[in-house]
């Protein structure tokens, strides 16, 4: 979605394997697979890496504005 818009995507990468795992555990969820909670420690994880994400993209949006980066033409 980031690199559509043409904002950076990679300064996300280290959050790729906690938003794998909670889509699927929201999946499963949702499918009826799955129905237990999860561990504080996983809790811990994916509030860690759900702030860290809003926070990183509140960043990238408020530098795109000041940058007036969306009047620029994205070359592909």
């Amino acid at each position: 979605m980031l690199f559509r818009i043409g904002l950076p995507f990679e300064n996300f990468s280290e959050y790729e394997i906690a938003i794998k795992t909670l889509l699927n555990r929201r999946n499963n969820i949702a499918h009826g697979t799955e129905g237990k909670g999860i561990s504080e420690e996983e809790y811990t994880q994916v509030k860690e890496a759900t702030f860290g994400i809003m926070n990183g993209l509140i960043h990238l949006i408020m530098d795109a504005l000041k940058e007036k980066k969306f009047l620029k033409v994205i070359e592909n």
